[in-house]
């Protein structure tokens, strides 16, 4: 299950693990729209542009909602975990 995509999506606030729910998908999109108003190629990412793609996501319901929950509940090493699948995800 450890690095998994469904367990990726619940570290970072996704309810459906398993299917693809409208929240998921819309972030899906949010995501490609700015990889594509920023001229970015999915196959050649640099360790810069993945980090700015990932400071957008973090941004972004629920990701944003999640990262709070966490920050308030939870230890700061739970964040650097919740990076590391928000990674899996992007």
């Amino acid at each position: 299950m450890y690095g998994d995509i469904a367990y990726a999506k619940s570290w970072c606030g996704f309810k459906h693990l398993r299917g693809q729910s409208s929240i998921y998908a819309t972030l899906r999109e949010q995501i490609k729209a700015y990889m594509i108003a920023r001229h970015l190629d999915p196959g050649r990412l640099t360790e810069t542009q993945v980090d700015s793609i990932l400071l957008f996501t973090r941004g972004l319901s629920p990701v944003k909602e999640r990262i709070e929950l966490i920050k308030c509940q939870h230890h700061a090493n739970n964040l650097l975990e919740l990076n590391r699948h928000l990674k899996i995800l992007v």
